[in-house]
């Protein structure tokens, strides 16, 4: 990931002080048997070259069943979380933004962790639909 991230300034471009204290990651976290779920081994990549730029991570999903805890206790992220001292940030409660000037959407609802974030890195998972 240290690689990949490099051409563009590295994590450190993203994230840290001078970008603002917090950080929402929000890895694909649906619970399954197949593999549908970004790899508990990225999402601990990200974090850690997130703190490593100073930045403080929380991590959090929308899960289509389930709470965020047993998504990513189910997914093999716990073991992360608690290796790396990241949290899950709360979904539950949101905020609302005007855009008088947006031509779609006239207001907004985001996620309150995720309005409250300074930097937001998404970390996706390729489509594993059988088509």
């Amino acid at each position: 990931m240290r690689d990949c991230l490099a051409p563009l300034g590295g994590m450190g471009a993203s994230c840290g002080p001078d970008r603002g204290p917090s950080e929402a990651q929000s890895p694909r976290s649906l619970c399954s048997r197949k593999a549908v779920t970004t790899h508990p081994a990225i999402v601990r990549a990200a974090i850690l070259l997130a703190q490593e730029a100073g930045g403080t991570v929380f991590i959090g999903d929308s899960p289509g069943v389930g709470s965020l805890a047993y998504v990513a206790k189910a997914c093999g992220l716990t073991p992360v979380l608690e290796e790396t001292g990241a949290e899950l940030a709360d979904f539950s409660t949101s905020r609302e933004f005007d855009g008088p000037h947006n031509t779609v959407a006239k207001r907004l609802t985001l996620a309150k962790a995720v309005a409250d974030a300074d930097v937001i890195v998404t970390l996706p998972k390729l489509k594993t639909t059988g088509r």
